[in-house]
């Protein structure tokens, strides 16, 4: 009984911590002009306001606000359009799945708006993003994953004691299996969200689509485009200095006036044998044959190179370009477009190693490839350096990651959040 009381003592004494944390803790916010930090004490669809210091910003000038953070070990729910609820607790029933957890109030959700249940999402990068990637990769079927992602194509359903049961045309038999011998279970295809406001991101490592976000009280409602709503647990304490936005780490609109390069389709992306500095002439960027099947530069479009998730740190990015070292991408620029901003770091995956340099050449019409940035040499677990680039006029831009002083090694360059503003956006 003195160890049980000790034990909610000590988490008594986290959770104080953790919210007194919170409570200091100031955001980024990147603006379509500037980035300035401070506070969140109220948002909605029109207006955020901000102190420390104190100002208000209409929702149209922002670009995002916070860091997005995934949590590992623990359990996700994915919505069918994508949206993650992380859980401390499941409890799968025939009709649907009750998600219990320090973060949000208890919730039953209906089996007709979940995508997918991963059981624990591993902690090491390259595993995690092998098991998302199964699970996200195909929008339309249905599946169960096991270890050594063993994947059976079935019609899945569930028993009121948590077991998965699942047919298909390949087995002779309904297969029943504990949902602790899985890894993952996909029941529906995988939507896409309309008419929400942006994408959230909460302290828990939830995120996805949202309709709204308001405040109740001490609480959050993250009302999801799946159709769930979400409400935040009350603290157990009332802290001085306490706000309930803290919970929220991350924000970012929809914008119509940004557009991001990886919703794109690039003009060309190759593999250079070398790079000088140069680029519009074979002899100064010695580009290899582009009838060559290796002059395909292999570019990761919302992933890095290894087609993994972007991240850098302990921040996730869901939306940016990945490159090796020693290739180039293009693009055309849409009309109205006055800026190129990116933020350039070498993905998490590179830990301490790699080393590059960032480049971006435009070109205008009738015009030859000019360079207008070269970055010095960044290398692996360098904090983003943000990159902002006057572009109107310009019809294509190219972007090329140099080689540094290590080789090629672990050259993970992430252009991440690489963005075009467009002439509306002033």
């Amino acid at each position: 009984m003195r160890c049980k009381s000790q034990l909610i003592l000590v988490i008594a004494v986290l959770l104080l911590i953790s919210q007194r944390a919170f409570a200091q803790q100031a955001r980024e916010v990147k603006l379509l002009g500037q980035t300035v930090n401070g506070t969140i004490v109220t948002l909605n669809k029109n207006l955020v306001t901000l102190e420390r210091p104190a100002r208000s910003i209409p929702i149209s000038r922002v670009i995002s606000i916070g860091e997005l953070i995934e949590r590992a070990n623990r359990s996700w729910v994915i919505l069918k359009h994508g949206e993650v609820i992380v859980a401390d607790q499941l409890q799968l029933t025939s009709q649907a799945i009750r998600i219990r957890s320090l973060f949000w109030e208890e919730v039953e959700v209906d089996w007709n708006v979940v995508r997918a249940v991963i059981r624990n999402v591993p902690k090491v990068h390259s595993s995690r993003d092998r098991l998302i990637g199964e699970v996200l990769s195909d929008p339309s079927n249905s599946f169960v994953v096991f270890d050594q992602q063993t994947r059976i194509d079935a019609n899945i359903r569930f028993s009121n004691n948590g077991d998965v049961l699942f047919e298909s045309p390949g087995l002779s038999r309904e297969i029943v299996v504990p949902f602790g011998k899985t890894r993952a279970v996909v029941v529906r295809g995988l939507g896409k969200p309309a008419n929400f406001m942006g994408i959230v991101g909460f302290s828990d490592g939830s995120f996805g689509a949202a309709v709204d976000v308001i405040r109740d009280g001490n609480s959050l409602k993250w009302k999801t485009s799946s159709g769930v709503t979400l409400t935040s647990a009350e603290p157990l304490f009332n802290l001085e200095g306490f706000h309930v936005w803290s919970q929220l780490h991350y924000f970012r609109p929809v914008q119509d006036s940004v557009i991001y390069l990886d919703s794109l389709e690039p003009t060309s992306a190759m593999t250079l044998s070398l790079f000088d500095g140069e680029l519009g002439h074979r002899s100064a960027s010695s580009e290899r044959n582009d009838d060559s099947p290796s002059s395909s530069a292999e570019i990761g479009l919302g992933h890095n190179v290894q087609q993994g998730r972007l991240r850098q740190a302990a921040t996730t990015y869901l939306h940016g370009i990945g490159m090796k070292s020693l290739s180039r991408v293009s693009f055309n620029v849409p009309p109205e477009t006055t800026e190129f901003q990116a933020e350039l770091a070498l993905d998490s995956r590179a830990g301490k190693r790699g080393s590059v340099t960032y480049h971006v050449f435009v070109k205008k019409a009738d015009g030859d490839w000019t360079s207008v940035f070269a970055s010095p040499v960044i290398r692996g677990s360098e904090r983003p350096v943000p990159l902002r680039l006057n572009v109107e006029g310009v019809e294509q831009l190219a972007l090329v990651v140099g080689m540094a002083d290590r080789a090629t090694i672990a050259d993970y360059a992430n252009w991440l959040d690489a963005r075009f503003l467009l002439h509306r956006a002033k």
